[in-house]
């Protein structure tokens, strides 16, 4: 259970943990006395309680319970958005894979999936002469009991069933399809309400972390990514609670912290890239993480725990331990190398410049993160400033972004196949977009943040109201009908360096045209389109609600306040 721990602190003010003294008593006054019938032993007695004592503790619990309404309407708003414009269906290679592991697991109990017969198999036939998809079982494992509930739907989901066009084994299979699709919006909401409780207990205002956390929700690749099973949005939320729990961590919140980035490597092994660097955050006396070596052990321990479990389980499906089942692709797009090896994934999965991938993602029109999340270029020019006032908690984060686009410029997948915008960044995206809150103190960059998030909202409606997967078959089309010798490499750069072959061309075009991917238009005539209006009027009404409470009763208590000081 997460706590709402010290989040008051004035804007300009160092974090409340920043100020705890190194026995944590502080500005206490304690009175010892010796323990009748015993030999050397003490009982620490505290004061009787002060009328100042119990005016700060009741300043503490209205603030823990300020930041849990702010949490909250973050969390109700950003999902009343994703699911108005979740698209009902289950599309894409990756999504297909993750699924069949899903429900095999559910019904058959094993990992063993029918292969999609596709050009490029995303895994491999293992010793048992069963095939095998080369993901992690973490986002597979949250899928089961969604599609479990989907399946006993299957009854009240007949018309809806009627008019599935897309793959589905059975008539409980498309209710179970229907609902995973759904699965990461309350994920990406989730991650917007973590993202405002992380820059509350950084000490900035409520204004600042609910701007910050809507920014992420609507202004950004995350939007349309939440539309799509995709399992970085699950990596990007345990990492951000990871981190949350971390930063002015006791022993007990250090091993429930350890135990989400553990679970994040369990989502995808890439996780291990921000490990080291969540051991510069400061603990609750102030001090990295890694100068005390229970807190190294209590951070990285749960981790090591799932890198045995990865061990395992490619060993029972490939008979190899270090065999992920990954294969690396040749400049022709054809099958190169297992990428299960790590001397054959330097030399294949990996390529010698990243230039290119550097570039793309943070510049090129099809991934640039710059065009598809506008307001980090606010978090990047404000991040000096934030970094002068919370030094530990700006270079653990900068290094961890950091390593992890150096790491993903370098990977020959870098720009992640079909999607809307880089979404291998996404992962780190929340911790990237943490110093935007620092605009919000000064009246001429907030009013230049409240620009870039406005701009980064209008872009985002493309990626958030078209399938992602019809643009790239459009994208397929175009580069087939100019293509002299077509294969894979040059077609990733026609599709994402050209501007008429991007996404955002691509995905306006058909916005334009009217082809909207709404499950609550493309059920029209169902229960959908009425359970979906309502359910979204319901929790924006109460989210909103949840806001404004805050907002009247801080202006209550500042104008107390300055009545009170004259």
């Amino acid at each position: 259970m997460i706590d709402y721990q010290a989040v008051a602190a004035p804007p300009r003010q160092p974090p409340v943990w920043a100020n705890i003294s190194a026995a944590g008593l502080e500005h206490t006054e304690l009175r010892v006395r010796p323990r009748a019938g015993t030999r050397g032993l003490a009982v620490v007695e505290e004061p009787p309680t002060t009328p100042a004592r119990a005016k700060r503790s009741a300043a503490n619990r209205a603030a823990v319970v300020s930041a849990g309404r702010a949490c909250w309407g973050v969390f109700l708003l950003s999902l009343a958005g994703l699911l108005l414009t979740a698209n009902g269906h289950h599309t894409g290679q990756d999504q297909e894979y993750n699924f069949r592991t899903a429900r095999a697991l559910l019904l058959e109990r094993s990992f063993a999936i029918e292969p999609l017969n596709a050009a490029n198999e995303a895994g491999m036939v293992g010793p048992d002469g069963r095939f095998y998809a080369h993901y992690a079982p973490g986002l597979p494992l949250l899928m089961a009991p969604v599609i479990l509930v989907g399946r006993g739907l299957e009854g009240v989901t007949e018309g809806i069933r009627s008019r599935y066009i897309w793959d589905a084994r059975d008539e409980a299979d498309k209710a179970s399809r229907f609902l995973v699709s759904y699965l990461n919006a309350p994920v990406t909401a989730a991650t917007a309400a973590l993202l405002a409780l992380l820059v509350l207990r950084l000490g900035y205002p409520t204004p600042a972390a609910v701007f910050t956390a809507l920014a992420y929700a609507f202004a950004t690749f995350a939007w349309g990514q939440a539309r799509v099973v995709f399992a970085d949005p699950l990596q990007g939320l345990l990492i951000l609670l990871g981190v949350v729990l971390l930063l002015g961590a006791s022993p007990s919140r250090a091993a429930l912290g350890g135990t989400a980035l553990a679970l994040a490597v369990l989502v995808k092994l890439t996780t291990l890239l921000v490990l080291p660097w969540v051991l510069l955050l400061p603990d609750a006396r102030g001090r990295p993480l890694w100068r005390t070596p229970l807190m190294v052990c209590l951070v990285l321990g749960p981790s090591l725990a799932a890198l045995a479990l990865h061990a395992l389980f490619n060993l029972f499906r490939f008979g190899n331990p270090f065999n992920t089942g990954y294969l690396a692709r040749g400049s022709g797009g054809g099958e190169a190398a297992d990428a299960g090896s790590a001397s054959r994934v330097l030399g294949v999965g990996f390529i010698r410049s990243p230039i290119t991938g550097l570039y793309g993602l943070l510049f090129s029109i099809g991934r640039g993160i710059v065009w598809y999340a506008p307001p980090i270029l606010a978090a990047a020019w404000a991040f000096q400033s934030f970094a002068r006032e919370r030094r530990q908690v700006a270079v653990a984060i900068g290094a961890a972004c950091l390593s992890w686009l150096l790491v993903h410029g370098f990977w020959v997948g870098w720009h992640g196949g079909w999607g809307w915008g880089p979404r291998y960044l996404l992962p780190v995206l929340p911790l990237a977009l943490v110093a935007l809150a620092h605009c919000w103190i000064d009246r001429r960059a907030r009013l230049a943040a409240l620009g870039m998030v406005l701009v980064g909202v209008l872009v985002q409606l493309p990626g958030a109201l078209v399938d992602f997967w019809l643009v790239g078959r459009d994208a397929r089309a175009i580069y087939l009908a100019r293509c002299v010798n077509c294969n894979d490499t040059s077609f990733f750069a026609f599709q994402f360096f050209l501007p008429e072959a991007s996404d955002f061309t691509l995905h306006t075009n058909r916005l334009l045209s009217g082809n909207l991917d709404l499950a609550w238009i493309t059920f029209a005539g169902t229960w959908v389109t009425p359970v979906t209006i309502g359910l979204v009027l319901f929790l924006a009404v109460t989210g909103w609600r949840l806001l404004l409470t805050n907002a009247i009763r801080a202006a209550m208590l500042a104008r107390a306040t300055k009545g009170a000081a004259s």
